[in-house]
């Protein structure tokens, strides 16, 4: 599925085949075994705001990313448009910035991405910083698996993993929903400590998870740089927890699923992931 992209309006996938299946039905039938993991949380009566969600490829993540999707195979929401924050791995293009491109294709199909919402948001335009990058991509196929074929995408590249950069960011998209009235969920996409030990990643981790519980995302901030910490989607995750906190001060964050690549190839150096949801209370 990789190669020249003819179509110029349409992102075509740089990582099908390696980092998930290739082929349609593969793909498809991949995620439907995912189905059978039930959700340790129950949010039926909630309003989800969002959730954080890792990108690697789907042998090691995505069960962890399953824990989130699977939430709404029985709250029966729809969305408008699900955005996708997510790190930039690759150093290419502005520090925040949205595609050009028009669809994004997986296996599965094309997938509308919501223009409108690109435009009004002021991000730089670019399809050099999606180029190369999986950490959007592979969320893509979920999105497609398990909401309406309307719901169209947004995905938000995130070179500049300030502080500053996630507070403006939140503030923008929030903004620009508000305005155009839009019914939106909002992913972040990372993994969590990277190359280490299974015992320092747990120590590592539960560092970063304790504030993301606690909503304090300059503290989380802090953190990783204070202690160099190796969570890559850093950015996104605090652009969330900004967002979150503007949709609702009183918004919940919980811890839906963890583990790391050693719980599938025993190693002593592994990559961690997890996934997490935000949600209000009660709608209104």
């Amino acid at each position: 599925m990789t190669g020249t992209n003819l179509n110029p309006a349409v992102r075509k996938p740089a990582v099908a085949g390696t980092f998930y299946p290739g082929v349609c039905r593969e793909l498809s039938g991949y995620i439907d075994n995912f189905k059978t993991i039930k959700p340790k949380t129950d949010l039926k009566g909630k309003k989800i705001i969002g959730g954080i969600v890792p990108h690697a490829g789907y042998q090691f993540s995505g069960k962890h990313a399953a824990h989130f999707f699977n939430l709404f195979i029985h709250l029966k929401t729809g969305y408008d448009t699900i955005i996708v924050l997510h790190p930039n791995h690759t150093g290419y293009g502005p520090e925040v910035s949205v595609d050009e491109h028009s669809y994004w294709e997986t296996p599965l199909g094309k997938i509308e991405v919501d223009r409108q919402l690109a435009k009004t948001t002021g991000f730089a335009i670019s399809d050099t910083a999606q180029k190369y990058e999986h950490s959007c991509e592979v969320i893509v196929p979920f999105i497609q698996h398990y909401f309406h074929h309307e719901t169209k995408l947004l995905p938000v590249n995130i070179l500049d993993q300030s502080l500053n950069s996630a507070t403006t960011t939140a503030q923008k998209l929030y903004e620009c929903v508000k305005k155009l009235k839009k019914n939106v969920l909002v992913v972040a996409s990372s993994d969590f400590s990277h190359f280490i030990t299974p015992d320092q990643a747990e120590k590592e981790d539960f560092l970063i998870f304790e504030q993301i519980l606690n909503k304090n995302s300059r503290q989380l901030y802090e953190l990783v740089k204070d202690k160099q910490l190796s969570v890559c989607g850093f950015g996104p995750i605090m652009s969330l927890m900004e967002y979150s906190k503007m949709t609702d001060s009183k918004y919940n964050a919980t811890l839906l699923s963890k583990g790391h690549s050693g719980d599938v190839i025993p190693s002593d150096s592994v990559v961690s992931y997890a996934s997490f949801a935000f949600y209000i209370n009660q709608y209104g």
